[in-house]
């Protein structure tokens, strides 16, 4: 007997090195983790397609080089590395595919998607069953027979015919073990009086009980209570044994009293339908060879093997001990195996066919078998599931749930067939992702799937043949599945069928006509995707989707095509099947003369074919005697020669007694080695396996006399045959050939189909709104009258009714006109006239009116200290020359009070310039110029008529004459006179400081500045410094009460104090004096502005308290938006901001600030809520009129006005199912995270469409109804955590980041040089002004040191400012960048190394490839002639912290800087570690080392660190990879030897 094998191997050293290091107490689990962990990370990880490619590539790469060594390790490293790739793919499907936009779409794919966990659920528990085949050698039996057990054979009947029976019973009999201690039992539920003559004839017993119940488990049952044997071996009836059965297998029995069962394979004599009906069957294993030949001993090792009905022997103590057979179900023998084993029972698997049955010779009796299979199994797993419950491990109720589960694959079988459909049918995208990215993911999923259960299942089972095992029983099992689960009694046992004849072949179309249907309908998918492909009209999106779901359908029906084929039954007119044989045998007279000797071919219960050579001519059927020896046992068979020639001679038995019967059937099958060449297939290669299926399914195209006349091929044996036959090109040629063929077939039928395809509906992509919205930027404006929008929508009434003699519109309010009055008297005496084109006012170009959109405008301002005294509209442009004088007009008019109406002349289009005078009455602080355009003809407008326009060129003028007011010093008006909120332009603040420039003035400074700069926003403050008061206009001085000037006459101050007083050159000009008794009073009274909480007195002198400020948190500045809740539109803007009015109303603006350090889990994307109400009435098409939806001009979505619900939305709302569309309408939109950086602003645009060209409205009909946003419309930027790769001068650029993650910049030191110049103070008051803007909130927590200082902040970040001359020593704080400032020039002074670079590219491959013939840009520039630089870094002084330098050599290129900083169209050129400006010139470089700032969770650190990374990627999982495998394969090989210790000892002791 071979000695027990564990699984144990020959160690490398690598191996023998970790194994030393597990060997340490603890170090396994500590490494199992740590690999675990970073298996997790890389699998948690997902990338662009075109890097996932790199690791798709690694790994395939990875699986030849290890596969091509075969050993336990290697085979483990392939699952885990299978696990790896499979897992990304999962998540790549559960976070970037799962998009839908309709119901019926969510439908689809969640179906898929579950399809696809359970194929992912089964792959990883199959991995685990077969990890580690135990591979259990027969252990020998005691050497005095005397101790042998006794045992009782059962042979259960029903229906079958006695000459099957009576085969397995008269085998049976011929088993090598002691007569006194073995009994044969035929279990008769028939109770047939031929079975019970036949069993006394042989000297079987026979047993036969008086009812049917429980079927085979019943009869079983019965037999127990009347046999007393300490061991039971069960047969069904048409298995035969070997002799050697009992021998072989009873060892570990008594060996281990433990064992409650030992299970042989079902090994299989006769071919099952797919090999006998397929023309490659008989060259692929069968169906049940995968089960018996890796499950089954892969569940040994876990101590799970279960029982499989037959060729079984169990202990009758165990069996008692569970109450005899499991009843519950209709799989008694699994059912049975679980119960022992939930009482601690063990089971174990010898790997040794010792039986050979009969296989189901119909594809339908097939079907019905793994029916009942299915039920029993699923009825096991609803009432006695293994993962619940006691008595079982871990590793036992993972195998049982993969047996029971793996009965459920019909419903996801069908799923994965039929899912393209969806598409080609209804244009339902299921994945919503592109054809490359599929490529990245999903193929090399499936590769190591099928790669890997290749290597594993070796020639047990082909690769692609589990597709047309499941696809040929699927439709059959969908029922079955769902009704047992549902209701598990439902069901009965059912016996199969077994030792049929077919006279003739057919084709069992009840056996395959479900799949004929899937087939048609799939064929038909196909050729709709070829005729879209052909001759659609479709965009390179649309092209991809069908041509990839057309792939798609086409394998889906060659799979189902093959399992069309099954159906085609083949003749079987043969009573006994021959088994190839390899026996030595003389053939002899009947007196024992040998008349020759030879070698049998095969064998079976009619006859045998001899290799020999007959002496002479056969001139009939000759008998004979075949003479043989076998175990030293002789047998002498009568035979009849029939045939003999060519070197072969052609036997039948002639069998006249039972002994006769009974040696032969001892040569047939009773033979110790007639099935040990049962697995002898060639190893699968995936791809020869599909081409195999490919050509099986030209079977379906055979004609009748290829199915009658089809041969029954001699099953392939091992030795040279099957390694010659591996070699042997003309096999190759052969599948080459028919897979050629059979595609050429798939194509023409598919092109024939596509005239009928052409009628069918074609699903046409969606596409973007011709019109998308764009944000303009504000120009820079005059100083009196700039523009508030290019060209805003007012909400006026119908002006354009008035005639030219018509009196104005409404009348001013009184309190504004005696307002008016007041100033008028006290104007003074000098008067300013301005003239603005329309340009200048703000408008983005030429004003054209049409019937859509026949109100524009433009607003402005008037500061609050002018007062207009005249005005003239100067206007000129062109109008159609359809339009007519006495119907079409347009109207003037300001704030809504009449100006003038234009005429058109047809037979001069062009006009102007043409004047208008203006009541100066009309102007107040912000004013609205509108035009009206009045189309049509006696009140009736044809407003989509595109031939009826006015255009109102950009150059017509508004001339203004205004004259000063005197001004009013009040504190109650600031920021006035420095700054109007009306007025919107850039603000000049001068500022008078000591020219000494004390730090502690210069923070005081800086915190006004800031206020400054929250009041202005976006328009952008500048602050000229001077030490001395201007001669004229108004500024602010800020200083020691001592020290103040002595023209402004020391005002009495008796603490921090702000006052108002008169510019003592400029009597109409005010000087805000800032002001205390020392340095530290100074900050007090700037703070008492600056965080004042109640409204300031309305007088010129307030007396300043201490103010207490609490201290920040980080990201909490007033300006940035709420990043822990949704927060409301109407949080951000007045609710008249989201109105519009009439067709076109304009974009509707969202302005919000964000830190733009904002990153989330794969990039996710933020969620909106967009609610607007639709309008009511008749003449606007609410379906086809949309909402168009952008985030900083990127355009996002379009939403109708009014949702369809189509055909089955009707049906809904009919049934009461669904609601009725309502007017408000709520759609949840996804924002990208790269569409967000730090000033923002969200853009609606409602484009409302009239219910029918040339439609007749009356007057204001185009402009009677609103549209506009729900206030409570949400953006939501809570998943976002804060992290940033710095440094990055974009974020800077764009809200001061990252000095403003602390809004009072507490946090921030400004490094000045010992003695600044006035440059020098006012670019870090234009700083700090932009600090201010951006989160409006005072920089009160500021430090203002020199470069001599700067270890005492080293803590914090570092603003750097300063011309060269008086820079100081602020060369070290550059040391970590890759520049630096010598002798007026900005240099480049390092580069990354050649090992850096090697490392970069290996970290980032793709973009080393891309920028292979790009070379450093080296920077020499001097800083010199209004040149400026932008330098950042990081801190040498603390890690994670960052130094910002602002360095020219004169004024000019600092204000440049900071010119550049508040101008919107410039920040976008802003990025990298260097900005250089030269007037409007701007250069941006990056050269600089990378670091990060910013906390995340543990649990996003590999997403952080990994994405865009797949190198890093590839590192972590193949060291996860390498760690578990060392980790498994030594506690696999422990458990092993865990099971066999006990025995071994036990061995050893005999």
């Amino acid at each position: 007997m071979p000695e027990v094998r564990s699984s144990t191997q020959s160690e490398s050293g690598m191996s023998q090195w970790m194994g030393k290091i597990l060997s340490i107490r603890g170090a396994g689990l500590t490494i199992g983790v740590f690999g675990l962990c970073a298996l997790i990370a890389a699998t948690s990880v997902t990338l662009p397609p075109e890097q996932q490619l790199i690791v798709a590539f690694v790994c395939v790469v990875i699986f030849f080089i290890v596969g091509h060594k075969p050993s336990r390790r290697s085979q483990i490293f392939l699952e885990v590395l299978s696990g790896l790739v499979s897992l990304r793919y999962l998540t790549w499907r559960l976070t970037e595919t799962l998009s839908f936009d309709t119901w019926l779409q969510g439908l689809l794919g969640t179906m898929l998607l579950v399809a696809e966990l359970y194929a992912l659920m089964m792959l990883f528990l199959s991995y685990f069953q077969t990890i580690a085949p135990l591979h259990r050698a027969p252990l020998p039996l005691p050497p005095n027979p005397d101790e042998w057990p006794t045992v009782d054979i059962f042979v259960p009947t029903y229906n079958e015919e006695l000459s099957i029976v009576r085969l397995t019973v008269l085998g049976s009999l011929g088993i090598d073990w002691p007569p006194e201690k073995v009994r044969v039992h035929i279990l008769d539920d028939g109770r047939r009086p031929e079975f019970a003559a036949f069993a006394a004839e042989c000297g079987a017993n026979y047993i036969a009980r008086p009812t049917n119940e429980h079927a085979k488990a019943g009869n079983l049952n019965y037999a127990i209570g009347h046999t007393d044997g300490d061991y039971i071996l069960i047969f069904d009836c048409d298995h035969v044994p070997t002799r050697a059965f009992l021998q072989l297998t009873m060892g570990w029995m008594v060996e281990d009293p433990k064992i409650a069962l030992m299970q042989t394979p079902h090994h299989f004599y006769s071919p099952d339908p797919f090999q006998r009906n397929l023309s490659a069957g008989y060259r692929t294993p069968p169906e049940g060879n995968l089960f018996y030949g890796v499950v089954q001993d892969g569940n040994d090792f876990w101590d799970a093997t279960f029982f499989c009905g037959s060729c079984a022997i169990l202990r009758r103590t165990a069996i008692e001990q569970i109450g005899g057979f499991a009843t519950q179900t209709v799989t008694e023998d699994a059912h049975t195996a679980l119960k022992m084993q939930r009482l601690g029972w063990s089971t174990a698997y010898l790997r040794i066919p010792l039986a050979g049955g009969l296989a189901t010779e119909r594809l339908i009796l097939h079907i019905g078998q793994r029916v009942r299979w299915a039920r029993g199994m699923l009825q096991i797993f609803r009432i006695d599931n293994p993962l619940f419950g006691r008595g079982l491990s871990w590793g036992q109720r993972l195998c049982y749930l993969s047996a029971m589960t793996s009965f459920l694959f019909a419903v996801p079988r069908v799923i994965f067939l039929s899912s393209p459909l969806a598409f080609l049918f209804f244009g339902q995208n299921i994945i919503a992702a592109s054809p490359l990215a599929l490529l990245a993911y999903a193929i090399p999923h499936m590769f190591h799937a099928v790669g890997t259960a290749s290597k594993i299942n070796k020639g047990w089972r082909y690769s692609f043949w589990s597709e047309v095992y499941e696809t040929t029983m699927a439709l059959f099992l969908v029922r079955v599945t769902i009704v047992t689960l549902l209701s598990p009694s439902r069901g009965k046992f059912n016996v199969t069928d077994k030792g049929g004849l077919l006279e003739k072949g057919y084709f069992d179309l009840g056996a395959v006509y479900p799949n004929i249907i899937l087939g048609l309908i799939m064929f038909g998918g196909l050729a709709r995707g070829v005729y879209e492909l052909s001759f659609g009209h479709l965009d390179q999106i649309a092209e991809r989707a069908y041509l990839l779901n057309s792939a798609w359908a086409m394998l889906s029906l060659i799979i189902i095509l093959a399992a069309i084929a099954v159906g085609r039954e083949t003749q079987q007119k043969r009573n006994s099947h021959r088994i190839p044989a390899t026996i030595p045998v003389e053939v002899a007279n009947a007196d024992g003369s040998i008349i020759v000797t030879g070698v049998t071919e095969d064998l079976s219960m009619g006859g045998a074919a001899v290799k020999m050579s007959w002496p002479a001519k056969l001139s009939g059927p000759t008998p004979v005697y075949i003479r043989t020896v076998l175990d030293g046992e002789e047998l002498i068979l009568p035979a009849r020669i029939i045939r003999a020639g060519n070197g072969r001679g052609i036997f039948i038995w002639t069998i006249d007694n039972l002994q006769q019967e009974f040696s032969v059937i001892r040569l047939v099958f009773g033979r110790a080695d007639a099935w040990v060449d049962w697995g002898n297939y060639k190893a699968d290669r995936p791809l020869l396996s599909l081409m195999d299926m490919v050509l099986s399914v030209k079977g379906l195209f055979r004609s009748s006399g290829d199915i009658v006349h089809r041969s029954s091929p001699t099953k392939p044996l091992a030795g040279n045959a099957l390694s010659d036959d591996t070699n042997n090109p003309s096999r190759k040629e052969r599948v080459l050939k028919g897979t050629v063929k059979m595609v050429s077939l798939l194509a023409l039928l598919t092109f024939a189909s596509s005239a009928q395809a052409a009628s069918a509906p074609r699903a046409v992509a969606a596409k973007a709104p011709a019109h998308q919205p764009e944000a303009s930027d504000l120009p820079p404006l005059p100083a009196l009258l700039p523009a508030t929008s290019g060209a805003a929508q007012a909400g006026a009434g119908d002006a354009g009714a008035n005639g030219p003699g018509s009196p104005t519109g409404q009348p001013l309010a009184a309190d504004s006109a005696d307002a008016l009055v007041e100033n008028a008297e006290n104007t003074s005496d000098t008067a300013t006239v301005h003239n603005y084109t329309l340009k200048d006012l703000g408008a983005a170009g030429s004003i054209t009116m049409r019937g859509l959109a026949p109100l524009q405008g433009i607003e402005f301002g008037i500061p609050s200290d002018q007062l207009v005294t005249s005005a003239r509209l100067v206007l000129s442009g062109s109008m159609s020359p359809n339009l007519r004088p006495e119907t079409n007009s347009v109207t003037m008019t300001l704030n809504e009070q009449y100006i003038g109406t234009l005429r058109p002349d047809p037979a001069h289009p062009t006009f102007g310039p043409m004047s208008f005078e203006i009541n100066p009455i009309f102007f107040v602080s912000g004013n609205r110029l509108n035009f009206n355009f009045a189309s049509g003809s006696k009140g009736c407008s044809d407003i989509t008529n595109d031939t009826l326009w006015a255009t109102i060129s950009q150059n017509s003028q508004l001339q203004i004459t205004t004259i000063a007011l005197p001004p009013r010093r009040l504190l109650s008006r600031l920021p006035q006179p420095f700054y109007d909120k009306n007025v919107r332009q850039h603000v000049t603040v001068p500022m008078v400081l000591a020219q000494t420039y004390d730090p502690q003035i210069l923070k005081s400074a800086g915190i006004l500045a800031s206020w400054f700069g929250k009041q202005t926003d976006f328009l952008g403050v500048t602050f000229p410094v001077s030490s001395t008061i201007p001669q004229s206009g108004n500024a602010i001085l800020i200083g020691v009460a001592d020290e103040l000037p002595t023209s402004l006459g020391r005002p009495q101050v008796n603490g921090p104090a702000v006052l108002e007083l008169p510019n003592p050159s400029d009597a109409n000009a005010t000087i805000l004096v800032v002001t205390g008794r020392d340095r530290d009073e100074v900050i007090t009274a700037s703070k008492g502005i600056a965080f004042a909480s109640a409204p300031l007195p309305t007088d010129s002198h307030m007396d300043v308290a201490p103010v207490d400020i609490a201290p920040r948190k980080p990201n909490d500045a007033p300006s940035f938006i709420a990043m822990d809740h949704p927060v409301r539109f109407g949080d951000l803007v007045t609710a008249s901001k989201l109105q519009g009015t009439g067709f076109t109303s304009g974009v509707l603006s969202v302005p919000f600030r964000i830190p733009p350090d904002l990153y989330t889990w794969r990039n996710r994307p933020y969620k909106m809520q967009v609610r607007f109400r639709s309008p009511a009435g008749e003449a606007k098409d609410v379906e086809k009129s949309r909402l168009d939806v952008g985030i900083n001009e990127v355009y996002l979505h379009s939403y109708p006005l009014r949702e369809t619900h189509g055909l089955v939305g009707a049906v809904l709302q009919g049934v009461g199912l669904a609601r009725p569309a309502s007017g408000m309408q709520v759609h949840d939109l996804d924002v990208p995270p790269w569409t967000v950086f730090g000033q923002d602003q969200l853009n609606f645009y409602f484009d409302a469409m009239p219910l029918a060209r040339g439609i007749c409205q009356s007057g204001a009909a185009n402009n009677a109804f609103h549209l506009g946003l729900d206030p409570d419309s949400t953006i939501d930027f809570s998943r976002a955590h804060h992290i940033a790769q710095m440094p990055n001068l974009a974020y800077m650029a764009t809200v001061g980041f990252p000095f403003t993650t602390y809004a009072d910049l507490s946090q921030t030191a400004v490094v000045l040089p010992e003695h600044p110049n006035a440059a020098t103070v006012g670019a870090y008051l234009d700083l700090m002004g932009f600090m201010g803007a951006a989160t409006w909130y005072p920089v009160a927590g500021v430090d203002i040191v020199s470069a001599d200082h700067v270890s005492d902040v080293a803590d914090r970040n570092l603003l750097v400012i300063s011309t060269l001359a008086t820079s100081g020593e602020i060369a070290p704080l550059l040391s970590r960048s890759s520049y630096e400032v010598a002798d007026g020039h900005l240099r480049t002074v390092s580069h990354a190394s050649a090992l850096d670079n090697a490392i970069k590219a290996v970290d980032d491959p793709l973009t080393a490839f891309r920028d292979r013939d790009s070379k450093p840009q080296d920077v020499d520039t001097p800083l010199t002639g209004g040149v400026g630089a932008m330098i950042e870094a990081e801190s040498p002084l603390t890690a994670g912290r960052t130094v910002l330098a602002l360095l020219s050599s004169d004024g000019a290129g600092l204000n440049n800087l900071l010119q550049m900083l508040g101008e919107r169209k410039k920040q976008a050129n802003i990025q990298g570690d260097l900005v250089v400006a030269h007037g409007e010139d701007l250069s941006s470089y990056r050269t600089s080392p990378v670091y990060t700032i910013g906390t995340l969770p543990l649990w996003l650190w590999p997403d952080w660190y990994m994405h865009n990374r797949p190198v890093r990627v590839l590192l972590v999982g193949l060291l996860g990879c390498i760690l578990i495998v060392s980790v498994l394969a030594r506690a696999l090989a422990r458990h092993a030897t865990r099971r066999f210790k006990q025995l071994e000892d036990e061995r050893r002791k005999s």
